[in-house]
């Protein structure tokens, strides 16, 4: 997969370092998978946590959003009547943000216009140790969240008039989406959490030519309270961190490709700038070192950088339709063997918050 001529660093350094089978992760999974993942409780080198954690703080600033904010007309409908649908943005992480997850990984989207926050989890991210955890609560521990990638549009404003908004979660095939107008620019973003590929893929588009333009970066959720071991690296090829919890390391990684011949990247102010593109691929990953079948539950920690690096570079080497239609059937293949109808033209007419009120 090339991007203006280039091999994109990831997959050169996969294939220079790598087999070409890559390294499977060594963290037990299991065969089933699920559209709605649990989410709990919710190169720049920085030579310390305290600078990360600023750094990670700046990303998780509030942000005024666009106030005059219009939907899609109603009767416009989504075209999977299975589908949960709205009108505005999400201002609730947990009762209005909408889950993606693949039994392993998972995010949830807010749908924002002016900064997009999806925040990121892995079902192994764990405080605690391998003690025995019936003696006394030794060994006890908690479930972390991981982290959160921002998507910041430039030239957006909280004055920019936007209109045709929805944001949406498609169960019929494990696909979220946003998508609005502004002035005569239409914008999508599509979010999977594949089960094959085994990564998060995420897909901005606009019509027109050249209009796509972010600013993208990601903070760890634990840096600030396990300090001693965090890491952060930004490049213009993407963005890493890891750290160390009690036991288990954890590790993740977002890389982008941008497509156009006038997409440009960039670092400024500790993000990852990607202008001018006609469309943006993301794809990331978070895992730990978490094993079932070790006696002290880790394999080791040289293990985990490469595993998910591996899984991130097979993916950047597919188009997100390529990674969308294997996710779909792989999906359809569990999701098809119940079939749930909704006849009638009254169908999936409002979204589920008015529905709600209206029952009540």
């Amino acid at each position: 997969m090339k991007s203006n001529g280039t091999l994109h660093p990831l997959i050169a350094s996969l294939r220079k370092n790598h087999d070409p089978a890559g390294i499977a992760p060594r963290c037990g999974r299991g065969r089933a998978r699920f559209l709605l993942l649990s989410l709990a409780a919710c190169s720049l080198a920085l030579p310390d946590a305290r600078a990360f954690a600023a750094g990670a703080g700046k990303s998780g600033e509030s942000v005024e959003e666009c106030k005059t904010i219009s939907p899609l007309p109603r009767d416009m409908r989504p075209q999977e009547k299975l589908t949960l649908w709205y009108d505005t943005p999400s201002t609730d992480w947990m009762n209005e943000s909408l889950p993606l997850g693949n039994g392993q990984f998972g995010g949830m989207f807010f749908g924002g216009i002016r900064r997009e926050e999806i925040q990121f989890n892995d079902k192994t991210l764990w405080t605690g140790t391998s003690g025995d955890p019936i003696g006394a609560g030794s060994g006890y521990g908690s479930y972390r969240n991981f982290g959160s990638l921002y998507i910041r549009s430039l030239g957006v404003n909280s004055g920019t008039e936007v209109t045709n908004y929805r944001r949406e979660l498609d169960i019929q095939n494990a696909v979220g989406r946003v998508s609005y107008t502004i002035g005569d620019v239409d914008y999508c973003r599509e979010y999977i959490a594949s089960y094959p590929a085994d990564v998060m893929a995420l897909l901005l588009t606009a019509s027109g030519e050249a209009n796509v333009n972010v600013a993208l970066s990601v903070s760890d959720a634990n840096a600030q309270e396990f300090p001693s071991d965090a890491r952060f690296a930004l490049t213009t090829a993407g963005a890493t961190f890891s750290g160390k919890l009690d036991l288990l390391n954890y590790y993740f990684r977002m890389a982008v490709h941008p497509y156009g011949t006038r997409a440009r990247t960039s670092i400024s102010g500790g993000e990852l700038c990607v202008e001018h593109a006609d469309s943006l691929l993301i794809v990331m990953r978070g895992n730990t070192n978490f094993s079932e079948t070790s006696p002290n539950y880790t394999f080791p920690a040289t293990e985990l950088s490469p595993s998910v690096d591996s899984l991130v570079g097979k993916a950047l080497w597919h188009d997100f339709s390529e990674l969308k239609a294997e996710h779909v059937a792989d999906y359809r293949s569990l999701f098809d063997r119940c079939r749930f109808a909704i006849t009638g033209e009254e169908a999936n007419k409002l979204p589920p918050n008015e529905l709600i009120r209206a029952y009540n």
